[in-house]
């Protein structure tokens, strides 16, 4: 769900934006012909305006921290082998401790090679 907020911000500000150019458009439309709704019109662009400008540099500061997280991800990766990323991190060390308790097939208990 809040993936999904995320990116409703970007299109809801893309949209004010384009809004608000639309209505600077009628404003000049109506402030030629002198009507007095041109000032409301110019109003509620500006708000419109700014308000969507808000939400796209918001989002566009919201990708560039994720993407430096995730490259900040990857140069970890790159440097150590040591690590297996699934649902839990294990450290390979600790794997191959647990790869020494062994089975003995005859009683299907397990054993460390200390007692073998």
């Amino acid at each position: 769900m809040k993936e999904t907020i995320k990116k409703t911000k970007f299109y809801i500000g893309l949209a004010l934006l384009a809004q608000s150019v639309m209505f600077v458009v009628f404003f000049f439309a109506l402030w030629r012909k002198k009507r007095s709704l041109a000032g409301t019109f110019l109003a509620i662009g500006a708000a419109g305006g700014l308000s969507g400008a808000f939400l796209v540099y918001r989002n566009a500061k919201e990708m560039e921290r994720e993407q430096k997280i995730l490259s900040a991800m990857d140069a970890f990766c790159e440097d150590g082998e040591d690590f297996v990323f699934d649902d839990n991190w294990v450290d390979l060390r600790d794997k191959e401790d647990a790869e020494e308790v062994t089975e003995e097939p005859e009683t299907g208990e397990t054993a460390t090679e200390e007692d073998a």
